[in-house]
């Protein structure tokens, strides 16, 4: 016996809904899913092309929907009829569409009206004032019905917040996006940690995000503005290894919400990258592990933040294991300056800023270098000239006082070399 899917809803279908393509009465409705007034007559025409047995009910009165051959230019097309009539469109359409989209289509239609339903069913009935369609479960449908939350959400029993209509679900390994409940994005194999239903995200004619850098931007905006700390909580406690960890955190540094700061709170925060570098904090302080960028755009936003792994005051120096070829630099540095009567007064440290453009700092009576300082010695014995003079004279960079300092070293130099008198 043959078994269907019964969607239903209240209210009788017109027929026009069939006939016209791109008649939508719901496109300036944002409480609507529909838009485009196509839908339907793709999801039919997927129907009769696959040759899966359908009725659809207008109250007590069926809506028949037949197919006769037509020739055009040589090639054999199947017109689709409506009660005998002919229509526009053939069953060539949505060559590329898939058995969850038609049931996407018509279960979206169904909950645009009212006092929507699905349920499956062996006998096929008519109902007063009421909107029916019976499609045949087959292999392809009966997917869809088992794996309901990979295309639809209204099921999900796991929403962990829902926060300006954006509701969060837990993740998997296959990143969904959803809007108003449809999926609208999936991306097999992008393991994600959380799922979205975004209901204002932008969707092509097939119901498809129109631009994934934009719903990544939107998926970013939410965490940075939107989310609230149990939740920023719970996504720092999940996004290595997951989609979250790539969102590009550091363009809306200056948006980020003052529940980040709360979320952190006394706890260390380590940068992925350089996770080795602290495996004895690690060990002992359970730290905070988050990619460069969103490091980034927390020690930008909130200087306040104190608690970065190697952090001093407010500076977001990142302090590394020196390796031996570093050690070995710095000390033939170290004894150049020895030859030539230059003395080096502060401790040398190998770090990572977390702010770009720095290479080189002084700070707290301490020389910081990056490993970019390492290309080659002339380029260290700079950097630590530099740092140590703004350690000796409290100059800071790009000021007249540090420009003038350097200038009379030079000539100081110059002059007792030469043994010039002035």
């Amino acid at each position: 016996m043959k078994k269907y899917l019964l969607i239903q809803n209240v209210g009788e279908i017109d027929t026009k809904a069939f006939e016209l393509i791109g008649a939508s009465t719901k496109r300036e409705d944002d409480t609507k899913i529909g838009r485009f007034g196509s839908g339907l007559n793709y999801a039919i025409a997927w129907l009769m092309r696959n040759n899966i047995d359908f009725k659809v009910f207008s109250g007590e009165n069926e809506i028949v929907f037949g197919k006769r051959e037509e020739y055009f230019r040589g090639k054999r097309f199947e017109i689709i009829t409506i009660n005998g009539k002919d229509t526009s469109f053939t069953t060539d359409m949505g060559v590329d569409w898939e058995a969850w989209f038609v049931i996407r289509e018509i279960f979206c239609n169904a909950i645009d009206e009212e006092n929507y339903s699905m349920d499956e069913v062996k006998e096929i009935t008519t109902l007063k004032d009421s909107t029916r369609f019976f499609i045949q479960i087959n292999h392809q449908i009966q997917e869809v019905m088992d794996n309901w939350e990979n295309y639809f959400s209204f099921k999900r029993t796991d929403l962990i917040a829902e926060v300006n209509g954006i509701k969060v679900y837990s993740g998997g390994e296959d990143l969904i996006v959803y809007r108003k409940g449809i999926r609208c994005h999936f991306a097999k194999g992008t393991r994600c940690a959380f799922h979205y239903d975004m209901p204002d995200v932008k969707i092509n004619e097939s119901r498809i995000v129109e631009d994934t850098w934009q719903l990544s931007a939107d998926i970013t905006k939410f965490w940075v503005r939107v989310a609230p700390v149990d939740l920023v909580k719970r996504l720092m406690s999940k996004i290595i290894g997951n989609y979250e960890y790539t969102l590009k955190w550091e363009i809306y540094d200056y948006n980020l919400s003052e529940v980040w700061q709360q979320a952190i709170g006394e706890r260390y925060v380590v940068e992925k990258e350089f996770q080795d570098e602290y495996a004895e904090l690690s060990a002992h302080n359970n730290p905070i592990v988050l990619p460069a960028q969103l490091v980034n755009a927390l020690t930008s936003k909130f200087d306040s933040v104190t608690h970065i792994a190697g952090n001093e005051g407010k500076k977001g120096i990142q302090i590394l294991n020196m390796s031996d070829v570093q050690r070995t630099m710095i000390n033939e540095a170290l004894e150049i300056f020895k030859q030539t009567e230059y003395a080096i007064n502060y401790p040398i440290y190998v770090c990572k800023f977390n702010k770009k453009g720095i290479l080189a700092l002084a700070f707290d009576k301490k020389i910081f270098v990056s490993v970019e300082c390492f290309a080659n010695l002339k380029f260290l014995l700079q950097a630590i000239v530099e740092e140590n003079e703004h350690n000796n004279t409290g100059f800071t960079d790009n000021t007249r006082e540090f420009q003038t300092h350097f200038i009379h070293l030079f000539l100081d130099e110059k002059i007792k070399r030469f043994n010039i008198n002035l």
